[in-house]
C-alpha cells in the first residue's frame, strides 16, 4: 500500500498512481456487437471490444506479438482478431487463435470490466477487491458525460469540501458532519443544510425540505461517490476516469430509491432527478475546471472533512497497470 501527497510537480507523473477500483470507461449503448473502439484511460490507450454474445472485453491497443494497432482489427465471433498475424483474443485478451506458425502465444493486459447504470466499468487492478455498488433499480440509463481538466478525484474531493456549499450552492452546513468508513474502499459522510433561497430551485427545495435538508454521501475507491437526500429518497451518482492524472472524464447522474408500481412515473422522476444533478453540478463545474490538488495547500479547520478524504485517498492501494 503507497501512501502519497500530491503536488503540482507530480500531478501528471503516471506510473502506479490511480488507486484499485471501478472506474466508467464507456456508455453502454454506444458498443454495439460486433463492434470496437479505441478509448483513453489511465494515461494509456485501450481498445474495447463487445463479442457477438454480447460480452464486452478491455484490452491494451497493441498486439503483443509484434505491436499491431489491435483498433484496426476486426470482432471475430466473440474475439478481437489481430490486423497483422491473425492472432485472436478473448474478453479476458487470452489468445485463443494463432496461425500454426506461431506454437508460442502470449495474452495481451486485460480489464476486468462489468455493465451497470447503462456504463461499462472496468477494474483498475490485477483483482477484484470489492464489487461495483448497486445503488438503486431507478437510475437514468442516459447520464451527461463531461470531460475535466483536473484530476478525476476532485469530484469527490469537492462533495466532502463543506465549505463550498454556502458560497456555491446556497446550502449552509447547520452541524458538523459525520464521518465513518465502512469498508478499506468506502468512506461516508452524513450531514445536514441549512437551505438559502437565492434562485428559483432554491425555493422548490426549501418548500419541499421546509428549509433544511439532509445529504449521505458514500465514496468507493475515490472513483465512484453517490449521494443521497434521505427525505426524498432522491440521489446522484458522481462517477470518473482519469484519462490522465490531470484530465479526467466525469459520468454524472440521478438515482431514485423510491420503488414505483408505474414504471413510465418511475422512469419520469428519474429524468427530472437527473435534469436537476445535473444543473447542481453546473454550478461546480467552472470552479473545478484546471484545479491542482494538493495537500499542501493552505488548509484551515473547517476543512476536516476535506483532510478525512485525503486520508482515505491516500490510504487506497495503487496498481501500476503493467
Amino acid at each position: 500500500m503507497t501512501m502519497h501527497n500530491h503536488t503540482e510537480d507530480d500531478i501528471d507523473s503516471g506510473q502506479g498512481r490511480y488507486p484499485e477500483s471501478w472506474y466508467p470507461l464507456l456508455i453502454s449503448r454506444n458498443l454495439a456487437k460486433g463492434k470496437l473502439k479505441l478509448v483513453q484511460a489511465f494515461s494509456k490507450e485501450w481498445v474495447v471490444f463487445r463479442g457477438l454474445n454480447g460480452e464486452v472485453g478491455v484490452v491494451r491497443r497493441h498486439c503483443c506479438h509484434m505491436g499491431a494497432d489491435l483498433s484496426n482489427g476486426d470482432v471475430i465471433g466473440n474475439t478481437l482478431q489481430c490486423p497483422l498475424h491473425g492472432w485472436r483474443f478473448d474478453v479476458n485478451g487470452n489468445c485463443c487463435f494463432a496461425p500454426d506458425a506461431y506454437k508460442n502465444t502470449s495474452n495481451l493486459r486485460s480489464l476486468h470490466c462489468t455493465e451497470a447504470y447503462g456504463i461499462i466499468f472496468v477494474y483498475w487492478g490485477e483483482s477484484v477487491a470489492f464489487s461495483l455498488p448497486y445503488i438503486a433499480e431507478h437510475a437514468n440509463a442516459r447520464p451527461h458525460v463531461v470531460t475535466l481538466d483536473t484530476p478525476f478525484y476532485i469530484v469527490t474531493l469537492n462533495s466532502f469540501d463543506l465549505n463550498h456549499l454556502e458560497f456555491v450552492h446556497y446550502r449552509r452546513p447547520l452541524i458538523a458532519p459525520l464521518i465513518n468508513s465502512k469498508h478499506p474502499f468506502n468512506l461516508t459522510l452524513a450531514m445536514e443544510a441549512e437551505v438559502i433561497v437565492k434562485k428559483w430551485p432554491d425555493r422548490i427545495m426549501h418548500f419541499l425540505t421546509s428549509g433544511r435538508t439532509k445529504v449521505e454521501i458514500e465514496c468507493w475507491g475515490g472513483s465512484f461517490t453517490w449521494m443521497k437526500n434521505p427525505i426524498t429518497n432522491a440521489g446522484a451518482i458522481l462517477t470518473a476516469l482519469p484519462l490522465s492524472m490531470s484530465k479526467s472524464k466525469l459520468f454524472i447522474f440521478g438515482v431514485d430509491m423510491n420503488q414505483h408500481r408505474n414504471s413510465l412515473l418511475g422512469a419520469l422522476r428519474v429524468m427530472i432527478i437527473g435534469w436537476i444533478v445535473w444543473r447542481f453540478f453546473i454550478l461546480d463545474k467552472k470552479a473545478l475546471q484546471g484545479m491542482k490538488p494538493s495537500r499542501n495547500r493552505k488548509f484551515i479547520d473547517a476543512d476536516a472533512a476535506v483532510h478525512k478524504f485525503w486520508d482515505f485517498y491516500e490510504s487506497l492501494p495503487r496498481f501500476n497497470g503493467k
